[in-house]
């Protein structure tokens, strides 16, 4: 993988970033994943960053490529989309952090960006911004110090 990605990326950090994502395509086509799932789930992670999006896609498909080549694939093992969820939410703990401030009450944070708190801020801004409204203004009543 880490061959692959030296020759494909030009940059010493691209080649060790993306060569998990080489390992998800190479995972992908072993196990019988949705490629398209992995995809939208690049598309959820980098938002409007188009050019992550294309480095990630390109190691994925360089992954999945190079195993469906050189593997017997899928493998006896396999992957399968289940609903087992129901009325329950999946969340991270960064998300879950920032819900549980706006629902507490807080109005106001300010941080020094580095990770992890970052995410947090982030998603606090975000929450702060579609749901801290004063009803009849739709002035925001959340302050951000710190906020990109």
């Amino acid at each position: 993988m880490i061959k692959m990605c030296l020759e494909h990326f030009p940059e010493a950090r691209l080649q060790q970033l993306m060569k998990n994502v080489v390992y998800v395509g190479v995972m992908s086509a072993l196990l019988d994943i949705e490629v398209d799932v992995l995809k939208q789930l690049i598309r959820e992670q980098f938002g409007e960053k188009e050019k992550l999006i294309a480095l990630n896609d390109k190691a994925l498909m360089m992954g999945r490529d190079y195993a469906l080549e050189h593997f017997s694939c899928p493998t006896t093992f396999r992957l399968e989309r289940r609903d087992l969820i129901g009325d329950k939410i999946m969340i991270d703990g960064n998300t879950a952090t920032a819900i549980g401030a706006v629902y507490g009450g807080a109005t106001v944070a300010a941080w020094y960006p580095i990770t992890p708190s970052t995410s947090v801020m982030d998603a606090f801004a975000a929450y702060c911004d579609e749901y801290r409204r004063e009803e009849k203004s739709e002035k925001e009543v959340c302050h951000c110090a710190g906020r990109r």
